[in-house]
């Protein structure tokens, strides 16, 4: 029941930034990644707590793919607060024309989160198909 209400969280505060960040312009690359990211964690995540969600329930996430997913949804977090810290958006803000305001001193949170989504990229696809 925790991943479920962790999993609905992070996917919240996602959407809920996706949006805020899209509406950003002149967005630096890493920026752009980071949105695509959020963007894609929500469908990924969602389709791999579709597919093993019962099974990591049924088991207490012992689950083939179950620490996978609550790894994901830990860096799809992880992504989403480092988005909002290095862009200088109030967490669960959702209003238009909010631009990024890149904090220097956190664009390398925004990379280590960035880079720790990535690393599981792979495995999260594998358990969403």
């Amino acid at each position: 029941m925790n991943l479920q209400r962790n999993y609905i969280l992070g996917t919240f505060i996602g959407i809920l930034l996706f949006v805020v960040v899209m509406l950003s312009v002149g967005c630096q690359s890493y920026e752009r990644d980071a949105r695509d990211a959020i963007a894609s964690s929500n469908g990924l995540l969602s389709a791999a707590l579709k597919k093993h969600g019962a099974e990591c329930l049924r088991t207490r996430g012992g689950g083939e793919y179950c620490d996978v997913i609550v790894k994901g949804a830990q860096a799809q977090n992880a992504l989403v607060t480092a988005t909002e810290v290095y862009c200088q958006i109030p967490p669960h803000t959702l209003e238009p024309g909010i631009r990024c305001k890149p904090l220097a001193g956190a664009k390398e949170g925004l990379l280590a989160a960035l880079n720790n989504w990535n690393t599981l990229l792979p495995e999260i696809r594998k358990a969403a198909q």
